[in-house]
């Protein structure tokens, strides 16, 4: 590795004790020694070392190679390293580097390393942890100095030629594939630029996977997994699909002689010494061709900028960064901080020259010599957040993840993330008319939360002018709803304080309230002060019965002929206004009026959806209340999902008879908003597939538990069985005996023998056996009644539970069924509202449409259905955007 790389960024150095530096050094017990090695390695090449990461990586190698001379060592120093690799996949290289000296150094610990590093790559390969498979791969393809017959490049020829004799696309042909694009630049980076055949050789293995990625490029990849709808014609860049481009850049690379940049290698250090040979792979048979995970699409945030601060769609180096990246985010998910602090060194770990300072402006960044760019680390790490944050259909973890790393780099470098932070909103702002809809809404949705962890900062100035914008357009929406999820995750003066005075006008002077209905004057206001009394006492199935005068009251005063919907409308909302006081307030009054809740509203569709509406309608001014409130009327059984969907198409329909782009809403159930623009749908869906998601996972969590109980039950079935068959054919045997000895017995009686024994008359041997024999016999019969039983009632509880995971199957069946059913009413519904509506309206009906696809594909592949029926989705989709 040449000098340039430093690795500490000129920040303060941490002094790390070394083992050696003491006079008096005694060899340190096994637990300490192992602790100190899991430290070393834990914090190999970390900026503000007191030495070199060269150096640091040096002494880690001599002491891995010391340490490993006492047996008892051994096996913990391999489980130290295999951990190390697999959680702190940022320093590969460097662990590589470091493992390769302690071998060349220690011949049985490469010897043993080669053989475990093989292990440890088959069993990622056995139970398809790709994400392990890459980060071990990476790992050997740097330990190539002390590997045989080229190391990890046999694994990799291995997995092109299966990949190539794939005829279609298939997850796991994805999944391979991708791991041996990213691996190949670590080949290439451990290779020396002299070795011309090795470097041939890699560009013929990408060339062996040129087939599979034709036809793979020639599948229909479709477009809803896009960050921008293309056919608006205003995505800035063009949108390139993840692995394709991945194959592209390597292509380039290739013929550019496998120059890589951006990672670290150090084969200068090295020295000759014995090599070994990497354990034979057993590759199994490809699984059965399916598409099921949808194609990933990069996003790029900094384009178009006069300086280039990420590389280039064309530049290997941005995907190789971005993977880092990524990888970073997935192995540190339990503490967002580490990811945090990882991201933001990430040039640490990398070769000098690749990264300006942090925190440069973008005028003064100079380009480096001979025409090659140094790019803005942070820029690369936030472009890789928000790629992760914003993916389609789904992010790899929640949300909230990356809102927590987002902020924990705010924190730790302000002063040169904020800039860069800064314009990434920027441009998400500006191209929010060109981005898929539930972008839009994820965006509002962390830029809401972010402002909230820094005093609500923000310069709005800037968008002033857009305040005129028609109320439906993505940039005035995001102002809105921004502003409006400030509120709830504050409070409302505290809100207004941070506006400007053009903003005041995007909410309420005073704090929002929930508006209760039946007020004195109201016709009914006797009869619901009546039935709020009676919700304030302990209710049980026999008191619910005092409830029904005052019902037919409400029925008798009920003016509308609606008798049914109007004892809804009071029954909900007096229990919502006993607990308005707080969200504590309000789930006790749901619990405590459950029963009477759950008799009146869910005994059928109609009547659940009313609920609904009551429960929006009385928190309009705060429906993320309304929806939490709701949320725990589905897991009471109170309603289901399904009247979440019939509420939401029924006020959007309603809307859509109502409204143009810029009028306001009054009669709206929410107050002067569209449904289609705000959280609250876009909450609501998740809200209904998250509660689906729960509920199929908990029925398979107990179906594989029965299916466990059931394999376990019959096998002490068996043996109970064995255990009764013994005790019988015991029984059986003492029966017998005594029927003998009776025969005997009986037989001696008869010819009058007598036995005597001294002075008196003594039994016989037989008799003495005959009354050993009856004594037995109880015993025998007892042991006998008592296996019986247990048979019985393992028989009892195999039945019970076969019975049971028989309900649980068709349960699931069930549910499966109500899911695409949902999904179609929804798909159904918003398709209707589609072609009724038009503008801005339709453009946010189409984004709750290709929502809905997006996740009706994950129903159908959990459900089994073929993939034709997932393409159909995307057809109909064409044909409706077509025709409106």
């Amino acid at each position: 590795m040449s000098s340039e790389y430093h690795g500490h960024g000129g920040r303060q150095q941490r002094k790390r004790p070394r083992d050696d530096q003491h006079d008096d050094f005694r060899r340190p017990r096994r637990a300490d020694l192992l602790f100190s090695l899991q430290r070393d390695l834990t914090n190999l090449a970390d900026p503000g070392g007191s030495v070199s990461p060269l150096e640091d990586i040096k002494y880690v190698g001599r002491k891995l190679a010391g340490e490993f001379e006492h047996p008892e060592n051994k096996t913990p120093i391999l489980e130290l390293i295999r951990e190390a690799v697999v959680q702190l996949s940022v320093k590969t290289c460097q662990y590589s580097a470091a493992v390769t000296l302690a071998g060349l150094s220690n011949k049985q610990f490469a010897q043993t390393i080669a053989e475990s590093a093989g292990e440890w790559v088959q069993d990622a390969l056995k139970r398809q942890d790709w994400l392990q498979l890459k980060f071990l791969l990476r790992f050997v393809a740097g330990l190539d100095q002390i590997l045989q017959d080229y190391g990890v490049f046999e694994y990799l020829r291995l997995f092109a030629t299966q990949i190539a004799g794939l005829a279609t696309r298939s997850d796991y042909a994805d999944a391979l594939c991708k791991v041996v694009l990213l691996t190949l630049p670590f080949v290439a980076s451990s290779t020396s630029r002299a070795n011309t055949h090795r470097l041939n050789d890699l560009t013929t293995l990408l060339g062996t996977l040129e087939p599979y990625m034709q036809v793979r490029g020639a599948a229909s990849f479709g477009k809803l997994t896009m960050h921008y709808q293309n056919d608006a014609g205003q995505a800035p860049y063009e949108q390139r699909e993840e692995l394709s481009m991945l194959f592209e850049q390597l292509k380039l690379t290739a013929g550019r002689g496998w120059n890589i940049r951006v990672l670290a290698h150090f084969q200068e250090h090295y020295i000759e010494a014995e090599r070994f040979k990497l354990p034979s792979l057993v590759l199994g048979d490809a699984p059965p061709t399916a598409c099921n995970e949808p194609v990933r699409y990069v996003l790029k945030l900094f384009v178009n900028q006069a300086t280039e601060t990420t590389p280039n769609e064309t530049d290997l180096s941005g995907s190789l960064l971005r993977d880092l990246s990524c990888d970073i985010l997935e192995t540190c998910v339990a503490n967002r901080k580490d990811a945090a602090r990882f991201l933001i060194d990430i040039e640490s770990y990398l070769p000098g020259g690749l990264f300006v300072l942090r925190g440069t402006p973008l005028d003064k960044i100079v380009v480096g010599p001979h025409g090659v760019p140094a790019w803005k680390s942070e820029d690369v790490v936030i472009e890789a957040l928000f790629g992760e944050l914003l993916a389609l259909p789904m992010p790899r973890q929640k949300p909230i993840y990356y809102h927590a790393v987002l902020t924990e780099l705010c924190k730790l470098v302000p002063q040169a993330v904020a800039p860069t932070f800064g314009r990434a909103i920027r441009q998400l702002y500006r191209t929010s008319p060109a981005m898929e809809p539930e972008l839009v809404f994820r965006t509002w949705d962390w830029l809401s939360h972010h402002l909230s962890n820094f005093n609500f900062n923000w310069k709005w100035q800037e968008w002033e002018g857009d305040l005129t914008l028609p109320a439906l357009s993505p940039q005035l929406v995001m102002i809105r709803e921004t502003i409006l999820k400030e509120v709830e995750l504050s409070y409302h003066q505290r809100i207004r304080t941070t506006l400007p005075e053009a903003y005041h006008a995007l909410i309420q002077e005073e704090a929002p309230a929930p508006r209760f209905t039946y007020t004195e004057g109201h016709p009914l206001a006797e009869q619901a002060t009546a039935l709020s009394t009676f919700l304030q006492q302990p209710q049980t199935p026999e008191t619910l019965q005092q409830a029904e005068p005052i019902f037919k009251a409400i029925s008798e005063a009920s003016a509308d002929g609606q008798e049914e919907a109007t004892l809804i409308r009071v029954l909900v909302e007096c229990a919502l206004q006993l607990g308005h006081q707080s969200f504590s307030h309000a789930l006790n009054t749901i619990e405590q009026t459950l029963l009477l809740l759950k008799q009146r509203c869910s005994v059928s569709r109609e009547k659940q959806r009313q609920t609904v509406t009551c429960v929006m309608r009385f928190w309009r001014e705060r429906p993320a209340v309304g929806l939490a409130l709701l949320s725990k009327m589905v897991n009471y059984g109170i309603i289901e999902g399904s009247a979440l969907v019939d509420w939401l198409l029924a006020m959007a329909n309603q809307e859509a008879s109502l409204a143009t782009d810029t009028i306001a809403w009054e009669t709206s159930v929410l107050g002067n908003r569209s449904i289609l623009a705000q959280s609250a749908a876009w909450e609501l869906l998740q809200l209904v597939f998250a509660k689906q998601a729960t509920q199929t996972g908990q029925l398979q969590q107990r179906q594989a538990v029965l299916t466990k109980n059931i394999a376990r039950q019959e096998k002490l079935l068996s043996d109970a069985a064995a255990r009764a068959e013994a005790a019988r054919a015991e029984a059986d045997k003492v029966a017998a005996a005594k029927v003998e000895a009776d025969k005997v017995a009986a037989a001696k009686a008869d010819a009058g023998e007598a036995a005597t024994n001294g002075d008196g008359q003594a039994p016989s041997a037989e008799t003495a056996a005959d009354t050993t024999m009856t004594e037995a016999t109880p015993v025998v019969k007892a042991e006998e009644d008592l296996q019986t039983a247990a048979l019985a009632r393992a028989k009892d509880t195999l039945a019970e539970n076969v019975a049971e995971l028989a309900k649980v199957e068709q349960r699931i069946a069930t549910v499966a069924q109500e899911k695409v059913e949902v999904v179609a009413r929804l798909c159904s519904g918003l398709a209707g509202l589609i072609r009724e509506s038009e503008g801005l309206q339709a453009w946010w009906a189409r984004g709750l449409l290709r929502t809905v696809a997006r996740r009706q594909r994950d129903i159908l592949w959990q459900t089994g259905d073929a993939a034709e029926d997932a393409a159909t989705v995307e057809d109909a989709l064409r044909e409706i955007h077509r025709d409106t």
